[in-house]
């Protein structure tokens, strides 16, 4: 993201040919015209860039993001690096502009740029996965690099305009942007000891090393400080990749080695750091290591340090982790489970007899289990159970990565209720993760999960209105969401006081999600007359043909929150009816499917005289 910028859609951009001036030839006193040859003259051709990455660009405001195609990248020859083109944006105050590549990495990506723009106010940057740097002011052409993952990677040029004062329109340049496919090199097979995947680096070298395992380990190469040296590769998983690496050098605010896994950081090595080893889990799916060092060692030393600037990586290892049918089975999956460490749990469960369990006898370990789900939007149920030592073991559940539950102690089973919406590759994550003994001969030291189950298309908002007859009496209705005569209640009276007061509860029975839900009731007729009233304080406020109307909506209520209102019911004067049914419904807003229905009937009986 770019902090405060707001991204429009982006357009394709179409050119116009530009037509040459043709040659003119004297000859016999009349004007020959001979036209050459035109072609359209693209983002491409002005960066120079090979076939193989598409570009698209977009221009809009930055307060109200309407179109600005002025200010879109387009063709120059007027200001160029290499003599003969470029690309140029030209923006006036309170405008930006995009230019977005799609790169296939693992490539090195190399450009010029050059910008004359309001220093401090204007910016012009670069975004992409693990990678964000910008200029402003005046600044001559530019050279700078970046190495991208595998896969399709995306890259954004941006130029923002936020002066303060009208200066006119300032621009930015784009030139020679060179895509080079970082190549596989086999010697790392050797310095790694891993035959099994191809290495890819530009500056990565087999090193021989007597301290390290088989007397060789991959190290950083040659690079100058500023500069930054990567390999990467690609696991499937789900797997387990174990490694040794180190960092060697003096400063500890200054050169780093870091690992990222589908460029989300994972690992960091800051300052001097012997060869250690290192464990990370990856789920099914292909997924990019990308091991970074960056050197940067300070100018201002008294004393100019002369070791080795380097990171080291050695004894790379994969293990898969095996699809576990017998676990599938447990937790009553068709299949898609895979863990090396869970175990098959019989007797204590939820649905049947079984479930999976992980234990941990020593301190310091970790389980893992993955589970396939679906990809379409749908609701996610399970149960789970932890037998821990508070505080010193975990049970964590991530779905695509993101933390949904973290428990710790003893508790029984609980049931577990996520709305999950549409998205590729979806996966379940458990972990147990034992650090801590609180008594080295506690029993506590396991957890349980069962019933893993997906609804497409299902929710769990719940809309729950309750009813009752009169002040001092029971609610019905709650926790049913359907109609019934557990939420239907009656009034009786007479004709003395031909009237019925119900209060009236509305409860958010969602387990974890804030929803709107909107009321609606019968109207009132020729016979008796119905009042919807919320009260605030001391006093009463109508909103009776609102409710109609169906425009009644409680906002932003969250899990378990209740409202109170009240309903009344009327006979009018001259009306010898005796009975009305009044039926209000509560739909979630969310989720418009989900309703739930309560009555309240008035019986007014005739009075003996």
């Amino acid at each position: 993201m770019m902090g405060a910028h707001r991204t429009p859609p982006f357009f394709l951009m179409n050119f116009l040919p530009a037509v040459a001036t043709p040659p003119v030839i004297v000859l016999a006193s009349c004007l020959l015209f001979t036209p050459l040859d035109t072609h359209s003259q693209t983002i491409a051709d002005g960066v120079d860039n090979p076939t193989g990455t598409t570009f698209t660009t977009s221009s809009a405001d930055r307060d109200t993001d309407e179109d600005y195609p002025e200010g879109k990248w387009t063709f120059d020859t007027a200001t160029t690096y290499d003599g003969i083109d470029s690309i140029r944006s030209t923006l006036v105050d309170k405008k930006f502009s995009l230019l977005e590549a799609e790169v296939e990495g693992p490539a090195l990506l190399s450009f010029r740029w050059k910008c004359s723009l309001e220093q401090y106010f204007d910016t012009f940057g670069l975004t992409s996965a693990g990678h964000s740097f910008a200029i402003t002011g005046e600044k001559d052409w530019e050279h700078r690099s970046i190495e991208l993952d595998c896969g399709t990677q995306k890259v954004t040029w941006y130029v923002d305009r936020n002066t303060t004062s009208a200066t006119g329109p300032r621009s930015a340049w784009i030139d020679d942007i060179v895509v080079t496919p970082i190549p596989a090199k086999p010697e790392l097979q050797e310095a790694l000891d891993n035959h099994d995947l191809d290495f890819h680096s530009i500056n990565w070298v087999n090193h021989s090393n007597p301290t390290s395992i088989d007397g060789d380990h991959a190290e950083s190469g040659d690079i100058a400080d500023g500069e930054s040296a990567s390999l990467l590769f690609e696991v499937e998983g789900p797997a387990v990749v174990e490694f040794s690496w180190a960092l060697y050098g003096e400063y500890d605010a200054y050169s780093q080695f870091n690992l990222h896994v589908d460029n989300q950081s994972t690992l960091s090595l800051q300052g001097e750091s012997p060869l250690s080893n290192q464990l990370v889990r990856v789920g099914p799916g292909t997924h990019c290591f990308t091991f970074s060092y960056y050197q940067d060692f300070p100018a201002y030393s008294e004393e100019p340090y002369t070791g080795t600037k380097a990171a080291a990586l050695d004894n790379l290892r994969v293990t898969p982790i095996s699809n576990n049918p017998v676990l599938a089975a447990a937790i009553e999956r068709e299949g898609g489970v895979y863990s090396n460490d869970w175990e098959f749990a019989v007797g204590d469960s939820i649905a049947g007899n079984t479930a999976v369990k992980a234990s941990a006898a020593e301190t310091n370990t970790t389980r893992h289990m993955y589970v396939d789900l679906p990809d379409e939007a749908g609701l996610l149920t399970f149960h789970y159970k932890t037998e821990t030592d508070p505080n010193s073991g975990y049970l964590f559940i991530y779905i695509d990565d993101e933390e949904y539950i973290r428990q710790t102690g003893q508790h029984d089973w609980q049931k577990a209720e996520f709305n999950l919406p549409e998205r590729a590759d979806r996966m379940l994550e458990a972990l147990f993760f034992r650090y801590t003994d609180v008594d080295a001969n506690s029993p506590q030291t396991s957890v349980l999960i069962d019933n893993v189950q997906f609804v497409p298309g299902a929710t769990n908002y719940r809309p729950d209105l309750w009813l009752r007859a009169k002040r001092g009496t029971g609610y019905r209705g709650s926790n049913v969401y359907s109609t019934g005569s557990r939420q239907k209640v009656t009034r009786k009276t007479n004709d003395r006081k031909p009237y019925g007061i119900y209060p009236v509860r509305l409860q958010n029975d969602s387990p974890n999600y804030s929803d709107t839900i909107t009321l609606r009731g019968t109207r009132s007729n020729r016979h008796f007359k119905t009042y919807f009233l919320l009260k605030s304080g001391n006093k009463y406020y109508n909103y009776s043909s609102a409710l109609f109307s169906g425009r009644v909506q409680v906002t932003s209520m969250q899990p378990a929150e209740i409202q109170s209102f009240e309903l009344q019911i009327a006979r009018k004067r001259r009306s010898s009816r005796k009975a009305r049914t009044v039926k209000l419904t509560a739909r979630s807003k969310t989720d418009s499917s989900k309703i739930d229905v309560v009555k309240a009937r008035l019986k007014v009986k005739r009075n003996r005289r």
